[in-house]
Protein backbone atom coordinates (compact mmCIF):
# COMPACT_ATOMS: atom_id res chain seq x y z
CA UNK A 1 0.00 0.00 0.00
CA UNK A 2 2.87 2.37 0.74
CA UNK A 3 4.46 1.79 -2.64
CA UNK A 4 1.13 2.60 -4.42
CA UNK A 5 0.33 5.48 -2.11
CA UNK A 6 3.99 7.13 -3.18
CA UNK A 7 3.54 6.50 -7.08
CA UNK A 8 0.19 8.49 -6.68
CA UNK A 9 2.07 11.72 -5.44
CA UNK A 10 1.93 14.46 -8.39
CA UNK A 11 6.18 14.68 -7.38
CA UNK A 12 6.19 11.06 -8.15
CA UNK A 13 4.23 11.25 -11.05
CA UNK A 14 6.08 14.56 -12.35
CA UNK A 15 9.28 12.55 -11.94
CA UNK A 16 8.16 9.40 -14.15
CA UNK A 17 7.00 11.76 -17.32
CA UNK A 18 10.65 13.69 -17.02
CA UNK A 19 11.95 10.33 -17.62
CA UNK A 20 9.43 8.82 -19.88
CA UNK A 21 11.63 9.32 -22.98
CA UNK A 22 14.20 6.82 -21.14
CA UNK A 23 11.74 4.11 -20.49
CA UNK A 24 10.06 4.61 -24.38
CA UNK A 25 13.76 4.25 -25.93
CA UNK A 26 14.35 1.35 -23.22
CA UNK A 27 11.23 -0.26 -24.79
CA UNK A 28 12.10 -0.05 -28.01
CA UNK A 29 15.25 -1.34 -28.48
CA UNK A 30 14.36 -4.69 -25.98
CA UNK A 31 11.06 -5.94 -26.96
CA UNK A 32 11.39 -8.13 -23.63
CA UNK A 33 10.29 -5.43 -21.54
CA UNK A 34 7.36 -3.54 -23.70
CA UNK A 35 4.71 -6.05 -22.17
CA UNK A 36 5.72 -5.38 -18.40
CA UNK A 37 8.47 -2.67 -18.08
CA UNK A 38 10.05 -2.32 -14.59
CA UNK A 39 12.94 0.09 -14.28
CA UNK A 40 14.57 -2.33 -11.84
CA UNK A 41 14.98 -5.01 -14.47
CA UNK A 42 16.04 -1.43 -16.92
CA UNK A 43 18.67 -0.85 -14.16
CA UNK A 44 19.97 -4.65 -14.23
CA UNK A 45 20.28 -5.27 -18.02
CA UNK A 46 22.96 -2.59 -17.63
CA UNK A 47 24.43 -3.49 -14.01
CA UNK A 48 24.95 -7.31 -14.97
CA UNK A 49 26.44 -6.85 -18.30
CA UNK A 50 28.67 -4.56 -17.54
CA UNK A 51 29.85 -6.17 -14.56
CA UNK A 52 30.22 -9.72 -16.66
CA UNK A 53 31.76 -7.67 -19.56
CA UNK A 54 29.18 -8.21 -21.68
CA UNK A 55 27.83 -6.26 -24.98
CA UNK A 56 25.08 -3.45 -24.45
CA UNK A 57 23.20 -2.85 -26.92
CA UNK A 58 24.75 0.15 -28.94
CA UNK A 59 22.07 2.30 -29.81
CA UNK A 60 21.37 2.51 -25.90
CA UNK A 61 23.97 5.05 -25.65
CA UNK A 62 25.43 6.78 -22.28
CA UNK A 63 22.67 8.89 -21.71
CA UNK A 64 19.81 6.39 -21.80
CA UNK A 65 22.07 4.29 -19.56
CA UNK A 66 22.62 7.04 -17.20
CA UNK A 67 18.89 8.11 -16.80
CA UNK A 68 17.90 4.52 -15.94
CA UNK A 69 20.25 4.35 -13.20
CA UNK A 70 19.09 7.57 -11.83
CA UNK A 71 15.38 7.69 -11.88
CA UNK A 72 15.40 4.01 -10.80
CA UNK A 73 17.43 4.85 -7.81
CA UNK A 74 15.46 7.29 -7.17
CA UNK A 75 12.00 5.37 -7.18
CA UNK A 76 13.45 3.14 -4.78
CA UNK A 77 14.30 6.17 -2.45
CA UNK A 78 11.28 7.38 -2.70
CA UNK A 79 9.97 3.48 -0.87
CA UNK A 80 12.19 4.10 1.38
CA UNK A 81 11.00 7.32 2.80
CA UNK A 82 7.94 5.50 3.49
CA UNK A 83 7.90 5.39 7.21
CA UNK A 84 6.36 1.90 7.30
CA UNK A 85 8.60 0.11 3.69
CA UNK A 86 12.10 1.21 5.71
CA UNK A 87 12.13 -0.86 8.65
CA UNK A 88 10.72 -3.74 6.79
CA UNK A 89 13.48 -3.68 3.96
CA UNK A 90 16.03 -2.93 6.32
CA UNK A 91 15.21 -3.02 10.23
CA UNK A 92 16.69 -6.35 10.50
CA UNK A 93 19.62 -6.23 9.05
CA UNK A 94 20.75 -3.01 10.92
CA UNK A 95 19.70 -4.38 13.64
CA UNK A 96 21.82 -7.49 13.49
CA UNK A 97 24.67 -4.71 12.58
CA UNK A 98 24.52 -3.19 15.72
CA UNK A 99 24.48 -6.77 17.72
CA UNK A 100 27.70 -7.68 16.32
CA UNK A 101 29.48 -3.98 16.94
CA UNK A 102 28.36 -5.17 20.25
CA UNK A 103 30.01 -8.11 20.46
CA UNK A 104 33.06 -6.24 19.20
CA UNK A 105 33.18 -4.08 21.93
CA UNK A 106 35.87 -4.50 24.79
CA UNK A 107 34.24 -6.72 27.75
CA UNK A 108 35.92 -7.15 31.35
CA UNK A 109 35.15 -10.84 31.02
CA UNK A 110 37.23 -13.29 29.58
CA UNK A 111 34.93 -13.84 26.11
CA UNK A 112 37.15 -14.04 23.03
CA UNK A 113 34.98 -11.48 20.83
CA UNK A 114 35.45 -11.44 17.12
CA UNK A 115 37.53 -8.30 15.67
CA UNK A 116 35.83 -8.17 11.93
CA UNK A 117 32.61 -9.09 10.98
CA UNK A 118 32.18 -9.52 7.15
CA UNK A 119 28.10 -9.37 5.88
CA UNK A 120 27.43 -10.19 2.03
CA UNK A 121 24.09 -8.85 0.97
CA UNK A 122 22.46 -7.33 -2.47
CA UNK A 123 22.06 -3.93 -3.28
CA UNK A 124 18.86 -3.34 -2.39
CA UNK A 125 20.61 -4.18 1.06
CA UNK A 126 22.96 -2.27 0.82
CA UNK A 127 20.12 0.67 -0.23
CA UNK A 128 18.01 0.06 2.64
CA UNK A 129 20.75 0.20 5.59
CA UNK A 130 22.47 3.29 4.28
CA UNK A 131 18.85 4.81 3.91
CA UNK A 132 18.18 3.68 7.60
CA UNK A 133 21.69 5.01 8.94
CA UNK A 134 20.66 9.12 6.97
CA UNK A 135 23.09 8.49 4.09
CA UNK A 136 20.66 8.61 1.45
CA UNK A 137 21.68 11.97 0.14
CA UNK A 138 25.54 10.96 0.51
CA UNK A 139 24.26 7.97 -1.78
CA UNK A 140 24.31 10.57 -4.52
CA UNK A 141 27.95 10.88 -5.16
CA UNK A 142 29.06 8.10 -3.28
CA UNK A 143 28.99 5.52 -5.44
CA UNK A 144 30.64 7.10 -9.01
CA UNK A 145 27.63 9.72 -9.36
CA UNK A 146 25.13 6.51 -9.88
CA UNK A 147 23.23 6.98 -6.99
CA UNK A 148 22.73 2.89 -6.49
CA UNK A 149 25.40 0.59 -5.34
CA UNK A 150 27.51 -1.50 -8.15
CA UNK A 151 28.85 -4.92 -7.40
CA UNK A 152 31.48 -4.73 -4.26
CA UNK A 153 29.80 -1.62 -2.70
CA UNK A 154 30.55 -1.80 0.79
CA UNK A 155 29.27 -0.19 4.27
CA UNK A 156 31.87 0.04 6.70
CA UNK A 157 31.24 0.84 10.01
CA UNK A 158 34.14 0.75 12.47
CA UNK A 159 34.07 0.93 16.53
CA UNK A 160 36.67 2.71 18.12
CA UNK A 161 37.73 3.76 21.67
CA UNK A 162 34.68 4.68 23.83
CA UNK A 163 32.12 3.54 21.55
CA UNK A 164 32.90 5.71 18.98
CA UNK A 165 31.58 4.87 15.54
CA UNK A 166 33.28 5.73 11.74
CA UNK A 167 31.20 5.06 9.04
CA UNK A 168 32.48 4.35 5.20
CA UNK A 169 30.55 3.71 1.95
CA UNK A 170 33.18 2.26 -0.31
CA UNK A 171 36.04 3.30 1.90
CA UNK A 172 34.74 7.34 1.76
CA UNK A 173 34.10 8.47 5.28
CA UNK A 174 30.46 9.50 5.55
CA UNK A 175 30.05 10.02 9.44
CA UNK A 176 29.63 13.07 9.44
CA UNK A 177 26.34 13.01 7.04
CA UNK A 178 25.35 10.05 9.28
CA UNK A 179 25.52 11.85 12.22
CA UNK A 180 23.27 14.78 10.20
CA UNK A 181 21.31 12.22 9.07
CA UNK A 182 20.20 10.22 12.40
CA UNK A 183 17.40 12.46 13.70
CA UNK A 184 15.40 12.75 10.11
CA UNK A 185 15.73 9.03 9.93
CA UNK A 186 14.19 8.73 13.88
CA UNK A 187 11.58 11.22 13.16
CA UNK A 188 10.64 9.25 9.71
CA UNK A 189 10.34 6.02 12.05
CA UNK A 190 8.04 7.54 15.01
CA UNK A 191 5.70 7.64 12.37
CA UNK A 192 5.60 4.18 12.11
CA UNK A 193 3.78 4.67 15.35
CA UNK A 194 6.21 2.25 17.89
CA UNK A 195 4.97 1.41 21.21
CA UNK A 196 4.73 4.29 23.48
CA UNK A 197 8.40 4.98 25.44
CA UNK A 198 10.27 3.57 22.27
CA UNK A 199 12.69 6.12 20.64
CA UNK A 200 11.41 9.17 22.63
CA UNK A 201 14.89 10.57 22.76
CA UNK A 202 16.68 11.64 18.91
CA UNK A 203 20.27 10.51 18.28
CA UNK A 204 22.93 13.17 19.27
CA UNK A 205 24.78 15.28 17.12
CA UNK A 206 28.46 14.20 17.68
CA UNK A 207 30.15 12.23 18.36
CA UNK A 208 28.60 9.55 16.71
CA UNK A 209 28.24 6.71 19.16
CA UNK A 210 27.29 2.41 19.12
CA UNK A 211 24.67 3.48 21.51
CA UNK A 212 23.20 5.86 18.98
CA UNK A 213 23.16 2.69 16.49
CA UNK A 214 21.68 0.46 18.90
CA UNK A 215 18.76 3.10 19.97
CA UNK A 216 17.99 3.05 15.92
CA UNK A 217 17.95 -0.48 15.45
CA UNK A 218 15.68 -0.90 18.28
CA UNK A 219 13.42 2.05 17.01
CA UNK A 220 13.39 0.13 13.51
CA UNK A 221 12.98 -3.39 14.95
CA UNK A 222 9.30 -1.92 17.09
CA UNK A 223 8.55 0.06 13.67
CA UNK A 224 8.81 -3.17 12.19
CA UNK A 225 6.25 -4.87 13.71
CA UNK A 226 4.01 -2.18 13.65
CA UNK A 227 4.09 -1.90 9.76
CA UNK A 228 3.47 -6.06 9.61
CA UNK A 229 0.86 -5.57 12.02
CA UNK A 230 -0.23 -1.99 11.91
CA UNK A 231 -3.16 -1.14 14.77
CA UNK A 232 -6.42 -1.24 13.82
Amino acid sequence: ASLESAQRTPEFKAEADRFLWARTAMEDRLPGLRSRFDWTTARDYFITRRAHRLNVDSSLDPEIEGAVYLHSAWRFAQYMASPSHLPLAGGELLWSMASLLRQLSPSPAPVRAPKLALLAGHDVNLFAVCTLLGLEPALQTAFDGQWWPPYCSSLTLLLLEGGRLRVAVDLRDVTEECQQGLPRVHQLLLRCGPAKGQGDDAPGTAPLLLEDLDALAELALAAQETARDPPE
